[in-house]
């Protein structure tokens, strides 16, 4: 979930926009039906989110740059990264999958999961933000009341409640198992060992599949690291410091969960 306007005024996001344009041009978009891209979709397939990313490259006009993916981004920068390595000079992988909920095929996580995403055309849009909160405990944890507040807002603004359920099973059913192998680019895998949206062991996997990947443990139970964690101050660190190693690269593309 993004939301470019909103974002600027983000205790979630914000640091995060501050951290990674130090020293470096951001570039960062709202996905396909989120933030203030079109809330009216038909294709909603995976490979129609990576042409969305090969449009915004290609609108900017980037040549070489690094390729950070977030959560589902994750999946859809490896993708892009085997179509294009000649353009990706690194890529950056934070809180990713190999497999979605559904792909994994863990009966009890389906269960659970099947059980919020029915829920979430019902809760998603109201003003009462207590299913919000539930999906907020999930991303953010060990966030205070304001930061809970702001991302509660941030997934009524974001998100209609049908889209948001579209956009749970199109990630759900991610599997790029198959195609790591293929991955020829310099990769940083990082991970919270804590992870309640992405499993830790997701994290390991995708670093174990991709040639020469290297993995980084972060202590935090959050999927999104919060400001005042020591664990985001070495993420940036980190990140930086790959970035810069790749190709002194001065662009840094984020695809944001």
């Amino acid at each position: 979930m993004s939301h470019l306007d909103f974002d600027w005024e983000s205790p979630v996001w914000g640091h995060w926009i501050d951290g990674l344009s130090s020293g470096f041009t951001l570039v960062r978009y709202d996905g396909r039906l989120n933030g203030l891209s079109d809330t009216v979709c038909e294709d909603v397939s995976f490979d129609a989110f990576v042409d969305d990313l090969e449009c915004v490259v290609e609108a900017v006009g980037l040549n070489r740059f690094v390729l950070l993916g977030i959560s589902q981004g994750c999946a859809l920068s490896v993708e892009y990264a085997i179509r294009h390595p000649e353009r990706v000079a690194g890529l950056l992988i934070w809180g990713g999958y190999v497999r979605g909920w559904r792909a994994r095929g863990n009966a009890a996580e389906i269960v659970k999961r099947e059980a919020i995403s029915a829920l979430m055309r019902q809760g998603w849009g109201r003003d009462d933000p207590l299913f919000r909160q539930m999906f907020t405990n999930l991303f953010i944890p060990g966030a205070n009341r304001v930061q809970m507040d702001w991302f509660n807002e941030l997934q009524r603004r974001t998100l209609t409640p049908e889209n948001a359920m579209r956009l749970s099973y199109v990630f759900a059913d991610i599997d790029i198992s198959r195609s790591l192998e293929r991955l020829q680019v310099p990769a940083l895998v990082l991970h919270a060992n804590g992870d309640r949206v992405a499993p830790f062991s997701e994290g390991l996997e995708l670093a174990r599949s991709i040639t020469g990947a290297r993995f980084v443990e972060l202590e935090s139970a959050n999927h999104i690291l919060l400001a005042e964690e020591p664990a985001f101050r070495n993420f940036i660190l980190e990140a930086s410091t790959f970035a810069n190693e790749a190709l002194q690269a001065q662009t840094v593309v984020a695809v944001d969960p």
